[in-house]
């Protein structure tokens, strides 16, 4: 079944709607998101985290540019089967003019404890930054297929699948995790929380807060989950979503003035991300406080 806000969220970053979605495969806990415009024209993925590691495959060749966090990792023409793996807690942007069909896989924490045992982890993957691999392409392409037939024991099917993809992804792009501490020290979460509560209005990112403790986005994200039990990205977007709420409370703000004095960009994607969190637009919150 899927997760109404799962899709919202991802759809609001994607400013459309998947064009197939298979979510919660059962003893992985993956989903897997088809996106696609058949259309040529300038596109642009609003940046996103996700607490996820993504797999991600093109299904057409094009080309593109992507960033993780501020820095641009490629630009330029990407294959057809090409593949990305996308680790977990970092900001991630993609733009193209070109038509575009991708497909994510995307392997929550749990996913990894299936294939490899609850006490393992954590697992860091290398990035193959659109290289090509045949069994990730032939997982891929076996998914799409299935998603298209539907029918009795897709989930079944899709949770095999998914399941030799984790596999492999450990034998093959596994690195040892980096030593240092397990969870975020105290006085450092400190500093992090201050920021967010003072900078909630700017544009405050996870590299913003990460280089605030002292860390790369990679290494804060891991030690915040742990400290927190949340993602850098979750806490960040409560926090926004708390001020949003007292705010709405009070007399005298517009929906925009709200929306800038959270840090959103627009009363528009304001209004998105905060009916995904929340199950109602702004409007329709403070009319029912009334």
């Amino acid at each position: 079944m899927l997760d109404p806000d799962f899709l919202l969220e991802r759809q609001a970053g994607w400013g459309m709607a998947p064009a197939a979605a298979l979510r919660s495969i059962p003893s992985t806990g993956a989903s897997v998101l088809r996106w696609r415009s058949p259309a040529a024209g300038p596109f642009e993925m609003q940046p996103l985290l996700s607490e996820h590691t993504i797999v991600s495959l093109n299904l057409r060749p094009m080309r593109a540019e992507a960033w993780l966090g501020k820095r641009r990792v490629w630009a330029g023409p990407i294959a057809s089967h090409a593949v990305r793996i996308v680790p977990p807690g970092v900001e991630r942007r993609w733009a193209t003019t070109d038509a575009f069909d991708l497909l994510h896989i995307m392997l929550p924490p749990r996913a990894f404890q299936a294939v490899a045992g609850p006490g393992c982890g954590p697992f860091v993957l290398s990035d193959p930054l659109y290289g090509s691999d045949a069994l990730v392409g032939q997982v891929g392409l076996q998914l799409v297929s299935a998603m298209e037939e539907g029918g009795p024991y897709l989930t079944e099917l899709a949770d095999g699948l998914c399941r030799a993809l984790v596999a492999h992804l450990l034998r093959h792009y596994h690195t040892p995790a980096p030593s240092g501490p397990r969870a975020l020290p105290p006085a450092r979460l400190r500093r992090v929380k201050a920021l967010v509560r003072d900078r909630l209005g700017e544009d405050l990112t996870v590299g913003r807060m990460a280089a605030e403790a002292g860390y790369s986005e990679f290494h804060f994200a891991r030690l915040f989950r742990a400290a927190t039990g949340q993602t850098p990205h979750r806490f960040l977007l409560e926090a926004r979503i708390a001020r949003a709420r007292r705010l709405l409370a009070k007399e005298g703000q517009t929906i925009l003035a709200v929306a800038l004095e959270c840090g959103f960009k627009n009363a528009s994607h304001f209004s998105r991300v905060f009916r995904a969190q929340v199950g109602a637009t702004p409007h329709a919150y403070r009319d029912g406080l009334v």
